[in-house]
């Protein structure tokens, strides 16, 4: 009988062991997850928009047919077009520039930002280049 109870305490004890590893992975895996949506979001986004501007809190991607908002709020990142998208990144920096000159006001069509964002003490650095074509400029 005591070997019986031993033996059902050290399965319970690895049932437990791996449950909690099974946890730690999945949890591992979503936030990968979460991290590869957005870095394919804000590419597809930027690539299909026919120019990117700099907003007050964010940026947009804007197209004749579309226009999609990113808006840095407390500890989120909002994606905001026909629905909303949120991400719980904290945003530690964003760098916009016009060629090689940074920009600091909004409004502006910018062709390279730089968004470092943090999750759970990770950083997520993202760099996105943007050719804007002469259009875009005559369209405003």
């Amino acid at each position: 009988m005591l070997l019986s109870a031993v033996l059902i305490l050290m399965c319970y004890k690895a049932y437990d062991i791996i449950n909690k590893e099974l946890f730690s992975i999945s949890s591992k895996a979503n936030n990968n997850l979460e991290e590869i949506t957005l870095r394919k979001l804000i590419a597809n986004d930027v690539l299909k928009a026919n120019r990117v501007e700099t907003t007050s809190n964010g940026f947009s991607c804007v197209d004749t047919s579309f226009v999609v908002n990113y808006i840095f709020e407390d500890s989120l990142l909002i994606r905001s077009n026909s629905h909303s998208d949120t991400f719980k990144y904290v945003k530690l920096e964003s760098t916009f520039w016009v060629d090689t000159n940074r920009v600091l006001i909004s409004g502006v069509i910018v062709n390279k930002f730089e968004l470092v964002l943090e999750k759970n003490g990770k950083q997520l650095i993202i760099v996105q280049e943007k050719n804007t074509a002469s259009e875009a400029y005559m369209n405003l």
